[in-house]
């Protein structure tokens, strides 16, 4: 597994007529079935271990459909779905294998760290 910076885009929290933010994302990929490749992509807010939450996490569970990332040069509708429970964490364990900063940025704050799926849109 390798890190990446997906950009991903958002149109929560403007007016209709503001254009979408892009915000620049490191998200873990995750895999499927052997062959599958990449199904699906993990999104951490940690912020750092900053005390708020980040302001694209708000924008996700606002508007979950509205989210595109850009992979390999071509943009990909997904929706973003906050994590909780039992799957939360499932993934929050991968999650600190990946990059295992994220248990620091968890001790340092009060907030549990949200934790979003992507999946492509259209699926289930």
């Amino acid at each position: 597994m390798s890190a990446g910076r997906t950009p991903a885009r958002s149109k929560a929290g403007r007016p209709e007529a503001a254009a979408p933010r892009t915000t620049p994302l490191a998200c873990m990929p995750e895999y499927g079935s052997e062959g599958d490749g990449v199904t699906g992509r993990i999104l951490t807010g940690s912020n750092f271990g900053r005390p708020g939450h980040p302001a694209w996490t708000a924008d996700l569970l606002a508007h979950p459909d509205d989210a595109v990332i850009n992979g390999k040069g071509h943009d990909i509708a997904v929706r973003a779905r906050l994590l909780e429970g039992a799957e939360r964490a499932e993934v929050w364990q991968a999650a600190l294998t990946f990059w295992p900063p994220y248990a620091t940025y968890q001790a340092r704050v009060e907030r549990e760290i949200r934790l979003f799926r992507l999946e492509r849109r259209g699926t289930s």
